[in-house]
C-alpha cells in the first residue's frame, strides 16, 4: 500500500495493516470514525465483506489482545458499544443464542 510505504519513509513505522488503514482514514478527513468502524471497513476492503458486525468486532478484539474473551463477552461488549448498554446479561445471552441458531 502506497500510504504504508510513505509512513515508513517518514519513520512513522506502523505495526499492522489495520493501523495503516486507520491512519489513512484520518488523513482523508474521516477522523470521526471509531476503531471498530475503521476495522470493519478495512475488512470489507480486504474482501471480507461477508463478515457480520459481531464477527468483525470479535476479530478486532482478538487483534487488540483480548483473545481470551469468549463469544458471549464479545457480544456483550458489542451490544454496549452499540448503545444497547441497558441490556442485562440474560437478554444479551438470549439474543446471542438466537444469533447463533
Amino acid at each position: 500500500m502506497v500510504y504504508a510505504r510513505w509512513c515508513h519513509g517518514l519513520l512513522q513505522v506502523v505495526s499492522d495493516d489495520v493501523t495503516v488503514y486507520a491512519r489513512w482514514c484520518q488523513m482523508m478527513l474521516r477522523s470521526t470514525l471509531d476503531d471498530i468502524t475503521v476495522y470493519s471497513r478495512w475488512c470489507q476492503m480486504m474482501s471480507w465483506s461477508t463478515l457480520d458486525d459481531i464477527t468483525v468486532y470479535s476479530r478486532w478484539c482478538q487483534m487488540m489482545s483480548w483473545s481470551t474473551l469468549d463469544d458471549i463477552t464479545v457480544y456483550s461488549r458489542w451490544c454496549q458499544m452499540m448503545s444497547r448498554s441497558a441490556l442485562d446479561d440474560i437478554t444479551v445471552y438470549s439474543r446471542w443464542c438466537q444469533m447463533m441458531s
